[in-house]
């Protein structure tokens, strides 16, 4: 796992990535549908329409698009998982609510799915915000050669300049990040 913690960034065990998932939790009363917001190796934060205490144990399905020899496959993974987080903390009426929740009882098979799911993730995210710094430098080239002729693209190229010189090291970080996983997926490391 990389090591690399960006300025701002959360400090967490394992990186968190934005999802739209369809998910199902159970327990030993209960079963809904609802939907994984975000989701790491360790854990996932989903919405849902029940209140679910704190340190519940529950069951987890959920399908999770992988890219597998080039091709795009949905898979079922199911575990045990505990609520870690329930926000808000009380019950109410008609209510919605976040909860965070801790993988456990994982079979290796679909840890590993987890694993894939979010490097695969964490790769194409990191390559989109690559070539959004790229498009940025390209867009303040554009603003240069226009500078003369609208006196408005000084102040928009000086804006551009400013939020490059600021991202910059952030974008040499993510430079490194994707030579690492480009170089563990072609070591066999990265699935």
């Amino acid at each position: 796992m990389l090591k690399q913690i960006y300025p701002g960034q959360e400090k967490r065990k394992y990186p968190r990535f934005k999802v739209a998932s369809p998910l199902e939790i159970s327990g030993s009363d209960f079963r809904c549908a609802t939907e994984i917001r975000d989701i790491s190796c360790a854990g996932a934060l989903c919405q849902s329409p029940r209140f679910i205490p704190l340190n519940t144990r529950i069951t987890v399905h959920m399908e999770l698009a992988l890219s597998e020899n080039g091709r795009k496959t949905e898979r079922l993974f199911c575990c045990k998982a505990e609520v870690t987080r329930v926000e808000p903390p009380y019950e109410k009426p008609q209510g919605s609510y976040a909860l965070g929740l801790a993988f456990s009882d994982v079979d290796p098979e679909d840890q590993q799915r987890i694993v894939r799911f979010v490097r695969q993730r964490n790769i194409r995210d990191a390559r989109e915000l690559q070539k959004m710094f790229r498009e940025l430098n390209d867009m303040m080239q554009t603003l240069t050669l226009m500078e003369e002729s609208h006196v408005a693209a000084e102040h928009f190229r000086n804006v551009i300049k400013k939020a490059i010189q600021e991202l910059d090291e952030v974008a040499h970080l993510l430079e490194n990040e994707i030579t690492e996983l480009e170089h563990l997926k072609s070591n066999g490391m990265v699935p």
